[in-house]
């Protein structure tokens, strides 16, 4: 059953790549297409550090199955450049049994102190020319290669030859900072600082760390947490999904502001999310409401026809077009064989403690962009704080966020004092 799946697998994989090559894909798929290709390489991934590590369990390898993913790295002829992005697996796979059998935590991740950060980025111009390498790591780009770079002008730094009037641009251009005025080392620390927070950071804090005002850091986090931003992430398999709450209790409201409705839900915004058991990666949103419509319609837009899905006991969930188990928490049912949704508690948990530890309010009108901040660093809370930080980079591209975007009316409540 296994070996079909994989050879399934590597058929449609090979569909996918020669229907790209011929130029045979609508421009509106390919942004969802690589977004699903993402899921698939990290479904891949773990489905082969598993496996070795069950063939070395079996076979008394005693390694966590790092020579047996090292013997498959080398002997797969991969091209160079995509060889040496996976040269540390063996490595990689080392650590990590280490790392459950003897060490806690996730003693194996490569941090960056704040002492190499300033070693990286000693310069405005260094932080920029860091930004480019990740942005444009085949060099400056506008639609063509045909770039004059160096250019005299207070804010751009190329030309673009190709084009009608020969516009001028920089790295902002075409991201989540375009249009701002704060310097490449502002964009390149914060970036660091929401990798190493797993909480996030409050604009009060970025303020008073970089100097600047506390409306430029309040936008500048809004806009990084554009780039978190993803659509289309659908599941394959085992996969729990709950709901949770947010916003302050009604015990603790005015008078005047108390709804007296009776429900601990009444009046705070409502957040629907999907754990997949075999990776760990989350998908977030907020919603209106908790009717069927709502929370099956989340479950069946973000999972394959034949995934199991696992959820409470609430009615939202009975009939969904999916397999599904469910565990009675009304009754004091936590785990019922496998029916339980005990892995994705600690992602709200997260959520919860940064509500109460570093933003006591969270505004209906920006919650989503919260959200996606919330999700986007748990699925890579994995991965070493270099691969973080470019990831967060690599997100901004092709997203803009406006201030007036942010302030306009859209008819949620911001939460501002007026």
């Amino acid at each position: 059953m296994v070996l079909e799946d994989a050879q399934q697998a590597v058929a449609a994989t090979n569909r996918m790549l020669a229907a790209v090559r011929a130029g045979d894909v609508a421009s509106t798929e390919l942004p969802d297409a690589l977004e699903q290709t993402r899921v698939f390489i990290a479904t891949g991934t773990a489905f082969q550090t598993t496996a070795a590590e069950l063939i070395a369990t079996r076979e008394h390898h005693g390694d966590g199955g790092a020579e047996l993913l090292g013997n498959y790295i080398r002997e797969s002829h991969f091209p160079p450049d995509f060889a040496a992005e996976f040269v540390t697996v063996e490595s990689q796979q080392a650590r990590r049994f280490n790392m459950v059998h003897k060490t806690p935590r996730r003693s194996h991740r490569k941090g960056l102190s704040v002492t190499q950060l300033m070693q990286i980025f000693p310069t405005e111009e260094a932080a920029r020319k860091w930004l480019e390498s990740e942005i444009w790591p085949q060099g400056p780009y506008c639609g063509s290669f045909n770039v004059q770079s160096g250019i005299r002008h207070s804010t751009m730094t190329h030309r673009c030859r190709d084009f009608p009037n020969r516009p001028q641009f920089s790295v902002k251009s075409g991201t989540v900072m375009k249009g701002t005025k704060l310097e490449y080392r502002d964009w390149a620390i914060t970036v660091y600082l929401l990798t190493t927070n797993p909480k996030g950071v409050s604009s009060m804090k970025l303020h008073r760390e970089l100097e600047i005002a506390q409306k430029s850091a309040w936008q500048m986090m809004h806009r990084l947490r554009k780039s978190f931003a993803t659509t289309g992430t659908v599941f394959g398999g085992p996969c729990e999904a709950n709901e949770t709450f947010i916003g302050g209790l009604e015990k603790n409201k005015q008078k005047d502001k108390k709804l007296s409705a009776g429900l601990g839900g009444i009046g705070k915004a409502i957040v629907v999310g999907i754990k997949y058991r075999d990776t760990g990666q989350v998908a977030a949103t907020v919603v209106p409401d908790v009717l069927a419509k709502t929370l099956q319609g989340f479950v069946e837009g973000h999972t394959e026809p034949i995934a199991q899905a696992y959820t409470d006991d609430g009615r939202g969930y009975t009939g969904i077009n999916r397999p599904h188990e469910s565990v009675n928490h009304s009754a004091g049912e936590c785990v019922l064989e496998q029916a339980h949704t005990n892995g994705i508690e600690p992602f709200w948990a997260m959520t919860e403690r940064a509500h109460k530890g570093i933003y006591p309010k969270f505004s209906k009108k920006h919650l989503q962009r919260y959200v996606d901040e919330f999700s986007g660093r748990h699925n890579a809370r994995n991965a070493d704080t270099p691969v973080q930080r470019r990831g967060i980079v690599s997100g901004m591209v092709g997203k803009e966020l406006r201030y007036g975007d942010m302030i306009a009316d859209n008819g949620l409540a911001s939460g501002a004092r007026t």
